[in-house]
């Protein structure tokens, strides 16, 4: 089984608060048969995360983004800790239909954003 690498961002960038730019790429970020169950609450844990402040994130970026609740969490937790974030591009996965392209924008929307200039982009 692999671990999921999401709760190691996390813990990183508590560590990188100088922080400007963060594209991630995802690989094989789920277990074997695909069931991502086992890592606990992690969307609560990020929530609930004061000591995380991106004050100099600028960009980030997302490839092959699949819309599990763990990528949702992490995008929420950029979104709500980077008071001067310009750019976020957030490009699916291959498996993900270009029919969920408008219903993931309209959830990362909703979300609450520390910028108040940041652009979601999801292609």
């Amino acid at each position: 089984m692999e671990l999921f690498p999401l709760p190691l961002l996390a813990f990183m960038m508590r560590s990188s608060p100088n922080l400007e730019k963060l594209k991630l790429l995802k690989g094989a970020w789920s277990t074997a048969n695909g069931d991502s169950s086992s890592y606990g609450d992690f969307s609560t844990e990020l929530e609930d995360a004061p000591d995380i402040w991106l004050e100099h994130m600028k960009e980030f970026e997302f490839k092959n983004f699949t819309n599990d609740k763990y990528e949702l969490a992490f995008v929420r937790l950029i979104l709500a800790k980077s008071p001067v974030l310009k750019k976020v591009s957030i490009v699916l996965h291959y498996t993900v239909s270009n029919e969920a392209e408008t219903p993931i924008l309209r959830i990362l929307l909703s979300y609450p954003r520390a910028s108040p200039v940041a652009v979601i982009t999801v292609v």
